[in-house]
């Protein structure tokens, strides 16, 4: 790689010894410039934010309508979410990150279908019957997470812990109850999801 240090050090023997006219001329200027744009793909490495990143990517793929092609990340997103939250290190991640997934976070347990997505309560059009939790033999993965063991319930005692997270949730509902909760926080935080899996399962025709 061409270092700005080498482009200075030749540009100043050039201008040294060239009359300005044929400095001008040759069009070096314009030359250096071209040296020192990048002609390969490069990749930042950023470990301290890499999970946060990926979590970030999995609430904005629950929490928002989804297209054709949003809806291939669906899987994964509701699969692994828990684990880029759990293995997120909130002492070295961006605050500005931090904020933004508290913002989502608080979305997708107070949205009926950012609830829908992140569990999947019952199947939908377009979606196979035997991918619900009432009815298949093996337990989806986020319910084994969020549903049937504190993990979930204690990665969300981590994130709503940082000052960071909850800067522009702080006052909503469930938000302050779990903070302040010394019993149920599974019922707190899924309050959401029980009534609307209620509502479908005794009122309306959603299994056949």
């Amino acid at each position: 790689a061409i270092h700005p240090a080498e482009i200075n050090l030749v540009k100043h023997y050039l201008s040294t010894v060239c009359p300005g006219d044929v400095y001008e001329k040759f069009g070096f200027e314009e030359f250096f410039k071209l040296k020192m744009v990048r002609k390969t793909h490069h990749i930042c490495r950023d470990p301290d934010n890499a999970d946060i990143t990926l979590a970030l990517r999995c609430l904005t793929c629950l929490t928002e309508q989804r297209t054709s092609k949003t809806e291939k990340l669906h899987g994964y997103a509701k699969s692994f979410l828990h684990g880029h939250l759990e293995a997120t290190d909130l002492s070295l991640a961006d605050r500005n990150l931090k904020t933004e997934v508290g913002v989502l976070l608080e979305k997708l347990f107070a949205d009926e279908y950012a609830s829908d997505s992140l569990l999947q309560l019952l199947w939908e059009g377009g979606t196979s019957p035997e991918t619900s939790p009432f009815l298949s033999a093996e337990t989806p993965l986020s319910w084994k997470r969020w549903v049937f063991s504190d993990s979930g319930v204690n990665v969300i005692d981590k994130w709503l812990k940082d000052s960071a997270v909850i800067e522009k949730i702080r006052d909503a509902g469930w938000v302050k109850r779990f903070l302040s909760a010394e019993s149920d926080r599974h019922k707190i935080v899924f309050e959401v999801a029980c009534r609307r899996a209620a509502s479908r399962l005794f009122r309306e025709e959603s299994i056949k």
